[in-house]
C-alpha cells in the first residue's frame, strides 16, 4: 500500500507540474520533488495536449479528433506501473472496458438528472435499470485514437532511485454506435420496470426526448 501511495503521489506531481507548463512545451519538474520525468513515448518529454484535456473537451477539438472532431465519444485510462510493456496491457485489455463502463453509467446518470428534473426520484428504479444494462454491454466499435506514456524517476526516502512509467490511453467511440446501444437500455429497462403512474411515465418521455436529441451529449 506504502509503495502504491507514492507512485500516485509522483503521478500527481507530475500532472501538476505538466498542467502548468505551456501546451506543447517541454515537461519540468521541480528538483526539490525529487522527481525527474527521464523518457517519454516522443523521447523530447514534450506531452501532447490532450493529457490535460476533459473528455468531453477533447470530443471537439479537432486539434486531438481530426477528422473524427463531434462524431465520436471520448474515453480516457491511465495505468501506472515499472513495466511499459505491462501497463500497456492491463489499460487496454482490462481497465479500458471498465473505464468506458463507468464513464458512460455517470453520463447517463448525469443526463437523467438533468431530464428528469423533480421527477428524478420516481425515475430511481429505471435509472438503475438503465445503468445496470450499460454496466454489462459490450462497447463494440472502440479503437484507439491516441497513447502516450513518460517515465518517472524518484528518489525513496531511503535514498534508491525507482522508475515509474505512466501510460495514457485515448479511445474513442463512433457516436450512433453507443447512441443506439443506449436507446436499446431505455427501451429494456422500459419493458422490464413499468412506469408507476402518469407523471412517471411522463418523466420517462422527458429522458427519452433527452437522449434522442443530443445522446450522452449536454
Amino acid at each position: 500500500m506504502r509503495k502504491l501511495i507514492i507512485i500516485l503521489a509522483a503521478a500527481a506531481l507530475v500532472l501538476g507540474a505538466c498542467a502548468s507548463a505551456p501546451r506543447g512545451e517541454p515537461i519540468k519538474v521541480s528538483k526539490e520533488n525529487k522527481i525527474e520525468i527521464i523518457d517519454d513515448m516522443s523521447h523530447k518529454l514534450v506531452a501532447p495536449p490532450w493529457i490535460d484535456l476533459p473528455q468531453t473537451e477533447i470530443e471537439n477539438n479537432g486539434d486531438v479528433l481530426g477528422a473524427d472532431k463531434g462524431k465520436v465519444y471520448v474515453f480516457k485510462v491511465i495505468e501506472t506501473g515499472k513495466s511499459l510493456d505491462g501497463v500497456k496491457l492491463w489499460a487496454q485489455k482490462f481497465q479500458l472496458a471498465s473505464e468506458i463502463a463507468d464513464t458512460v453509467s455517470t453520463r447517463v446518470q448525469s443526463k437523467f438528472a438533468g431530464a428528469a428534473a423533480g421527477d428524478k426520484d420516481a425515475l430511481e428504479t429505471y435509472l438503475e435499470a438503465v445503468v445496470k444494462s450499460m454496466s454489462n454491454a459490450s462497447y463494440s466499435g472502440a479503437r484507439k485514437k491516441a497513447e502516450y506514456w513518460w517515465q518517472i524517476r524518484k528518489t525513496t526516502p531511503a535514498g534508491a532511485l525507482e522508475d515509474t512509467y505512466e501510460y495514457h490511453l485515448l479511445v474513442v467511440v463512433p457516436k450512433d454506435v453507443l447512441d443506439k446501444q443506449i436507446q436499446m437500455a431505455l427501451a429494456q429497462a422500459g419493458t422490464t420496470v413499468k412506469p408507476k403512474n402518469e407523471e412517471e411515465k411522463t418523466a420517462r418521455d422527458r429522458v427519452k426526448k433527452a437522449f434522442d436529441d443530443t445522446g450522452l451529449g449536454e
